[in-house]
């Protein structure tokens, strides 16, 4: 006899007041399994600052879906899923805002196929909106997850695997080396660190903003996973860090922040603090050497939310008028004919009534293709957009 099949009445409710932690930090641990210190650290830092989206169920009753704010509960149903948003300031372009970046995405293992997820995503992407975000962005654990949703990839990064017998660099004296090295510690560093960033991050399109508090924030998480941040002075200036973790005998490189030469750079840095094996996470701002053996990780995925504001940060190399109709399933307010005015220095963007006719029907998706430049979208004919400048100089490093 086949198994009558249990119903549940799911109701998505914002973790306004923060008393469901227990919960949340449950499912966190039985789905992403981290190990406990970084676990802690992400409860201790981030939870308190930024804001998840639950979905809970309770048996028996027929299986609908309804969105209720948390003073309209008054007890605690079974937690089914959930979404953190976790704050960042960003830098894009010229501009400096607070964006969301999404992680924690998750749906207890016995609730899947009821569209959990789906309601989650929709009524996050939707309140982002309402709240005048360009855009948001995650880190997927799987692209096919999020596509359905109009996420596409923006920013890729690129790994450098050395194991200890191929680290193979010629012995140079104290007196000969280039750099000097120290692990940042302290208020002074973090200074120092904030005031190299400002300078270093102005080439950037898109970029986490990183301040003193960030890096005191990032040391925390990086110690978490037992590493740290080393700042890196040239001729008694600071010219660079590099952000590393440890996993078993490898360090981790997830950052290297500067211009000067990487591979000659980290050679110094296994002399004055060897390894066995090390992983370095390379970007599009390193020269690096031809024929460097390198695995390319596509990184972030991107969702636009608001048109209008996003196109106001896009520049094109020739001035340009085109006439979309662009199309939204999620965000109905996306949806309409635009005109957009673009050129090398500014950028007018307004919905219309109607035209004659439009250069092109596109989906949200097929815009962020297009704005975030990822080559893994590139068409042949990019035709009307064939001058736009892609927000493609990008700069995210955090993993949640």
């Amino acid at each position: 006899m086949k198994k009558k099949k249990s119903k549940w009445t799911l109701h998505g409710q914002w973790d306004q007041k923060k008393q469901w932690k227990h919960s949340i930090y449950s499912m966190w641990q039985e789905i992403f399994a981290d190990p406990e210190p970084f676990v802690d650290y992400y409860y201790k830092e981030m939870y308190s600052k930024n804001r998840v989206y639950t979905m809970w169920g309770e048996q028996e009753g027929e299986q609908t879906v309804s969105i209720q704010s948390v003073e309209q509960k008054e007890q605690e149903p079974t937690l089914c899923g959930m979404i953190h948003l976790n704050p960042y300031t960003m830098k894009v372009q010229s501009e400096t805002m607070e964006l969301d970046y999404i992680v924690g995405v998750a749906v207890d293992s016995n609730m899947r196929r009821n569209g959990i997820m789906r309601t989650m995503l929709n009524e996050v992407l939707k309140q982002m909106k309402e709240e005048g975000k360009p855009f948001t962005f995650l880190m997927p654990a799987k692209e096919a997850y999020y596509t359905p949703f109009d996420f596409r990839f923006g920013y890729e990064r690129y790994v450098w695997k050395k194991a200890k017998e191929t680290i193979v660099c010629e012995h140079k004296e104290k007196a000969e080396r280039l750099y000097e090295f120290s692990m940042a510690t302290n208020e002074e560093d973090y200074h120092d660190l904030e005031k190299f960033c400002q300078e270093f991050w102005s080439e950037f399109q898109i970029a986490t903003v990183h301040t003193k508090d960030y890096f005191h924030m990032r040391r925390k998480e990086l110690e978490a996973e037992q590493g740290g941040m080393i700042l890196i002075q040239k001729d008694g200036k600071l010219c660079g860090y590099a952000s590393y973790a440890m996993d078993g005998s490898t360090r981790i490189f997830y950052e290297l922040v500067t211009n000067e030469e990487p591979m000659s750079l980290l050679e110094e840095i296994n002399q004055w603090s060897p390894c066995k094996e090390w992983n370095v996470y390379f970007d599009w701002f390193h020269k690096l050497p031809k024929g460097l053996s390198l695995e390319t990780i596509p990184t972030i995925m991107f969702r636009i939310l608001d048109v209008e504001k996003l196109l106001s940060f896009v520049r094109a190399s020739e001035a340009i008028t085109v006439h979309f109709a662009l199309e939204d399933a999620i965000i109905q307010e996306n949806n309409g004919i635009y005109r957009w005015q673009v050129d090398s220095e500014h950028s007018h963007i307004e919905k219309v009534e109607a035209e004659q006719s439009v250069d092109c029907v596109l989906t949200i998706a097929e815009l962020a293709e297009i704005i975030f430049g990822y080559p893994k979208y590139k068409r042949e004919e990019r035709t009307p957009f064939q001058n736009v400048i892609p927000l493609s100089k990008i700069y995210i490093s955090e993993i949640v």
